[in-house]
């Protein structure tokens, strides 16, 4: 279900970046480089939120390591 996907690369987004407003934005609005320049919102409703999640969980993982 797109919302349940939606939720967890929000709040992994905001783990990232803790302004929740920037956070949309980036959602809605920013091209990613990795994915085509497609938004993380594209890629949701393309059926494909496992890649951002994925990707968001990546940088997540770098900045803890």
């Amino acid at each position: 279900m797109a919302v349940g996907i939606m939720r967890r690369i929000a709040n992994l987004a905001h783990g990232i970046e803790p302004n929740r407003q920037a956070v949309w934005e980036w959602i809605h609005n920013t091209p990613i480089e990795e994915f085509d320049g497609r938004t993380a919102l594209e890629l949701v409703f393309d059926g494909q939120g496992e890649r951002v999640v994925s990707l968001l969980e990546d940088i997540l993982a770098r900045r803890e390591g």
